[in-house]
């Protein structure tokens, strides 16, 4: 199948170059308790939890998605990431997820509000603040946080689609280089002939493709990008739905820059620029801004 080869042909590519980038970082530097969680026993999905070192006053959680255009990578392309939210005064939950040679899109989002459950469920048993949850993800995690982050205040289309039921309140997300539609004319054009189901009816597939449409139901959104992002068209995309609607967000946009590349999702592959820590930074401040907001 066309799809299926051309996914495994980008896999192979993003691995030649994530792999040796990781083996040079290494783990994290970190003074504060990383474990992992299984959070589905069913599918065997852990997850980093990465604590704040200040836990006087149980800090808000922030849960972390990984891109992959769907169909690649896991959680730790983002424990640098997770670990400066962390720095910054976040318990954070750092997911992994089904990808889509396994999965469909409808168990990929199902993955993370299971994940939003469970964590509702045991907020006691990780000593979590369940009240001040935000979300972020960069591409397609950006897309993950976009359309669970969504669904879990439509609990009409929750009902009529059979996914997984969560009380939680997402108080604000952040998109960084956001993927933010499955029907495309670029290289990931092959996506939705892996993302759905064979039943899945066509309005099911309009909601899940285009998340934009519905982007009054979002939660306050960040929203950081690139000039040489590849996938930038998206970014202003997700931005003039936000302007258009008047939706609660606020924008990063980026310049070329003149030390060093500023490519898709560099906050996750490059902590450690001057660029990175300043989305790091105005993230956690729009995010702590809705902090004990009842929306």
């Amino acid at each position: 199948m066309f799809e299926h080869a051309t996914m495994k042909i980008m896999q192979k590519s993003m691995a030649t170059l994530d792999k040796p980038r990781l083996k040079k970082q290494g783990p994290p530097i970190y003074e504060g308790n990383i474990t992992e969680v299984v959070f589905d026993e069913e599918n065997m999905l852990p997850c980093d939890l990465i604590y704040s070192i200040n836990q006087e006053i149980i800090p808000p959680t922030c849960f972390m998605i990984h891109g992959g255009g769907l169909f690649y990578g896991d959680k730790s392309l983002n424990i640098h990431a997770s670990v400066e939210m962390a720095k910054r005064g976040f318990n954070v939950i750092n997911l992994n997820y089904p990808l889509l040679e396994e999965a469909s899109v409808f168990d990929q989002i199902n993955s993370i509000l299971k994940a939003y459950d469970f964590f509702h469920l045991h907020q006691l048993t990780y000593s979590l603040n369940m009240n001040d949850v935000v979300v972020m993800g960069d591409s397609a995690g950006a897309y993950l946080t976009l359309i669970s982050s969504i669904l879990v205040h439509r609990k009409d289309l929750i009902k009529k689609y059979g996914f997984v039921h969560s009380n939680i309140t997402i108080k604000a997300i952040g998109c960084i280089c956001i993927m933010a539609t499955l029907t495309r004319s670029d290289a990931l054009s092959f996506l939705p002939a892996l993302a759905f189901r064979e039943h899945d009816d066509e309005d099911f597939r309009d909601i899940v493709s285009s998340p934009l449409n519905l982007i009054k139901d979002a939660p306050p959104c960040f929203i950081m990008g690139s000039e040489e992002d590849l996938l930038k068209q998206d970014t202003y995309d997700l931005l003039a739905a936000c302007q258009s609607t008047h939706h609660l967000h606020e924008h990063l946009i980026f310049e070329k820059g003149d030390k060093h590349p500023l490519f898709h999702v560099f906050p996750i592959t490059h902590v450690h620029y001057e660029e990175s820590q300043s989305v790091f930074n105005e993230m956690s401040n729009f995010f702590k801004a809705y902090q004990n907001r009842i929306l």
